[in-house]
């Protein structure tokens, strides 16, 4: 059985590769936490968790029964892009958020029965120009909603 986690994380992948709008500005993603090692790989986006909690326990069953649990997932998109001819790194993070952002709010359960909702949380900029080209990055961090049964074996 496949954790709900990695359902969700390869979900959104899925759901942002297949974006036309993403695919028109030049992004590829993956569900890598590296980033590319050379320039003309970017733009680049990458999909990984980092944090997945209980939020409730929504059915006390007996010793060795099935436990219900509702839990928030932390699902983040890394962006990275850097200036290029004709363009500028924060403005290229800028519309693949908005697409980003578009994508998630016009699919929040993924096509997954075990999600509930999905709701933005934060946007980190970073900004670096001491590179062979001035280079940005944006993490958009999503909290995502799911329920999970766990049934001991």
């Amino acid at each position: 059985m496949t954790l709900p986690r990695k359902q969700i994380r390869d979900a959104v992948y899925a759901l942002l590769s297949a974006d036309a709008t993403l695919s028109g500005l030049g992004w590829t993603f993956s569900v890598a936490q590296a980033v590319p090692a050379q320039m003309t790989d970017l733009p680049a986006g990458f999909v990984f968790t980092t944090e997945d909690s209980v939020v409730e326990t929504m059915d006390h069953a007996p010793a060795g029964g099935q436990r219900d649990e509702r839990r928030n997932l932390t699902v983040a998109v890394h962006l990275v892009a850097s200036d290029s001819s004709g363009s500028n790194a924060q403005d290229d993070l800028d519309a693949a958020a908005e697409a980003i952002d578009l994508a998630i709010y016009g699919d929040q359960d993924f096509g997954l029965s075990s999600v509930y909702f999905t709701e933005s949380v934060r946007a980190d900029y970073a900004l670096q120009s001491e590179l062979e080209r001035p280079t940005g990055t944006l993490t958009l961090l999503y909290r995502v909603t799911y329920e999970n049964s766990i049934t001991p074996p």
